[in-house]
Formats: structure tokens, C-alpha cells, sequence
């Protein structure tokens, strides 16, 4: 497992994506393509998937992204570089409008 979030379509448009994702070294990289949605990694899906010592970094190519992570709140614009580590996180992901 990747990441240990579930995925669910935000708003009413259906949901449309693509994951590329390659190893280098110990650490893997993926890209992403897809319509907007929300995440959450709860402390029990980070449990299972064994993430919680790991690191996560996400770099927008466009869109913007809003997360809950602890106490903080953040929204992030395209070209904006995020760090999350292995506790819970609610982040929403929304795509550049055409």
C-alpha cells in the first residue's frame, strides 16, 4: 500500500484518475492525475499499513489542496511543496479550473 488514505470523490462529478508510481532506492514516487477528492488516513489505516515512521512529500502541478493534520490547517496553491508525516491527516484535493 502506498499511502494508507481512502479516497472519496469530492462533490457530485464522478471521479477520474491515474497513478504512476516507481521505486527509488527505499523510497517510492508516484504521480498522480485525477479529478478532485478528499482523503483521510486514520490512525487505524496507518496501523495497518504499517506508515507510521514515513515521511510523505506532495509538490501541486496545479490545483490547490486544503489538510487537516493535528491542529494545523492549511491551504496550499500550486507550486507549493507539502510534508506530512505518519499521523491521521483529512486533505481535499481540487484541480485548476479549466
Amino acid at each position: 500500500m502506498v499511502a494508507p488514505v481512502a479516497p472519496r470523490p469530492h462533490g457530485r462529478a464522478a471521479f477520474q484518475g491515474r497513478i504512476a508510481i516507481a521505486a527509488a532506492g527505499t523510497s517510492l514516487i508516484a504521480r498522480s492525475t485525477h479529478s478532485a477528492l478528499r482523503m483521510k488516513a486514520t490512525p487505524e489505516s496507518i496501523r495497518r499499513a504499517g506508515r507510521a515512521d514515513h515521511v510523505v512529500a506532495i509538490f501541486a502541478l496545479s490545483g490547490r489542496d486544503a489538510a487537516q493534520h493535528g491542529d494545523s490547517e492549511a491551504v496550499t496553491p500550486t507550486g507549493d511543496l507539502v510534508v506530512s508525516d505518519g499521523r491521521p491527516i483529512v486533505a481535499e484535493r481540487r484541480p485548476s479550473a479549466p
